[in-house]
């Protein structure tokens, strides 16, 4: 399978979802859809973060919203002008969030697996339902916690999908704790859509954008 290349993201906020990759674009979102996305992220109440170039400039946008669901990071962006190509730019819950440009980073986080963490050395933290998540460090270390939700994802992150352990990004849907989508490096692909978006759309983005033979893991 071919390694995965090329800018892309995907994000899932109920039935809201935004799969960006390096030639097209799926998504059902709040925000109007425009050419040149480079990264979508989806938040609570229909706030939203978009990246997209421009005549060969890079620009940020966000919903009004972001003050009010998550003000500290409106704050950050505000005052550090962190407008480049993001590594990762994650809403979760309850005004919680992690973005990484470049060598900047800000974070809005809960819980005890916080205080251990050296965010220094933490490439990107997805969020979901109930306090979930999961982090990748820069060293290829992985830590988890889905707290019993998302199916078989726990699975799929231990044991890998076609011999890869390594995500290449990921989605926990952060209001249905029974959807997700998940790539690895390789191009190994799983999800659970749970009504929250449409099936085919999943294999289409993973077909379009990477010519990448699917296949829905199941034990």
């Amino acid at each position: 399978m071919p390694r995965i290349k090329g800018p892309l993201s995907v994000s899932l906020a109920g039935e809201s979802y935004a799969f960006v990759g390096p030639m097209y674009n799926y998504y059902n979102t709040p925000e109007p859809t425009r050419d040149g996305n480079r990264y979508i992220a989806l938040g609570t109440n229909g706030s939203w973060y978009r990246h997209y170039h421009e005549n060969g400039e890079c620009w940020s946008q966000y919903s009004r919203n972001l003050k009010t669901e998550y003000p500290y990071l409106n704050r950050w962006f505000h005052e550090t002008k962190a407008y480049s190509c993001p590594t990762q730019v994650m809403l979760g819950p309850e005004h919680t969030f992690f973005v990484r440009v470049g060598s900047q980073f800000s974070y809005n986080l809960v819980g005890r697996w916080v205080g251990r963490q050296d965010f220094r050395m933490v490439q990107k933290v997805w969020l979901g339902f109930g306090g979930a998540y999961v982090i990748d460090r820069y060293d290829g270390s992985q830590e988890w916690d889905l707290k019993g939700y998302y199916g078989d994802l726990k699975k799929r992150i231990k044991k890998g999908i076609y011999g890869s352990q390594k995500i290449q990004d990921l989605a926990m849907n952060i209001e249905n704790p029974a959807c997700y989508a998940i790539i690895m490096t390789n191009g190994g692909s799983d999800y659970m859509a749970a009504n929250e978006f449409p099936e085919p759309v999943w294999r289409n983005y993973m077909t379009d954008n990477f010519s990448v033979r699917w296949r829905r893991r199941r034990e």
